[in-house]
């Protein structure tokens, strides 16, 4: 049993990885000066480039994965609060779609708006968002106490997590119209008192999740190599 719950908690994340890789790049072609450098050939080179250099932090081992995540983690409040202050404080009215704080774009905002989706297929797309609370359990190896560290690590997660998604939710959902929400996907970074602010939390986020679940992937599978789950993949078991 724990072997097969391993190899595909193993390709969950592998799997993951792209999808974080996929909104990094998707992220990245905002950038003005790579106008005309956006087709789907450079967004590949570009995922592989980043990519790479992820495996190189990976490679270097835990302890570089740690101050990486953490230096990471500094700049992401960084940039959440300041996207989250310019929804609040923002007095310009010209912004396409951008209502400011009413009661009546919260009114239209309460049913759902699917637009050809489902809920399931919308859920789909945001279930990754959620699943990098799963770094800290993938790294139970390297933590002093991971029966006190795990448990705590991850409510906290999941508690400062929900928090933060509720608050923006209802923030968007009184200050911007339901069509902006599901036309413009940068809506935060048109609102954003420094527009590159918000491109830097995507950014950051999709790096600290592909980070996790590379070093996390790498983790299961050592681990399965370790118990001997799985023949002739014993000379994962080293290091």
């Amino acid at each position: 049993l724990g072997g097969g719950v391993g190899v595909i908690f193993y390709f969950a994340n592998i799997f993951a990885g792209g999808t974080y890789m996929s909104g990094f790049v998707s992220a990245l072609i905002e950038v003005p000066f790579l106008d005309g450098y956006n087709s789907y050939p450079f967004q590949v080179l570009y995922g592989t480039i980043v990519l790479f250099l992820i495996m190189l932090v990976c490679i270097v081992g835990a302890d570089a994965f740690a101050k990486t995540s953490f230096l990471i983690f500094v700049f992401l409040w960084v940039s959440l609060l300041g996207c989250l202050g310019s929804i609040w404080f923002t007095q310009d009215s010209s912004v396409e779609g951008f209502t400011g704080w009413s009661t009546e774009t919260f009114s239209d905002n309460v049913g759902p708006h699917f637009d050809g989706e489902s809920f399931h297929s919308v859920f789909a797309v945001f279930f990754p968002a959620v699943t990098g609370i799963m770094a800290g359990a993938n790294m139970s190896g390297d933590l002093k106490n991971p029966g006190r560290a795990i448990p705590l690590g991850t409510l906290s997660a999941i508690g400062v997590t929900f928090v933060f998604y509720v608050i923006l939710v209802f923030s968007l959902a009184f200050t911007v119209t339901s069509q902006t929400l599901i036309d413009n996907l940068f809506i935060l970074q048109t609102i954003c008192f420094w527009p590159p602010l918000f491109l830097i939390g995507v950014w950051l986020s999709t790096l600290s999740s592909a980070l996790g679940v590379l070093i996390g992937g790498a983790r299961i599978a050592q681990a399965l190599a370790k118990d001997n789950l799985i023949p002739g993949i014993g000379w994962l078991a080293h290091g």
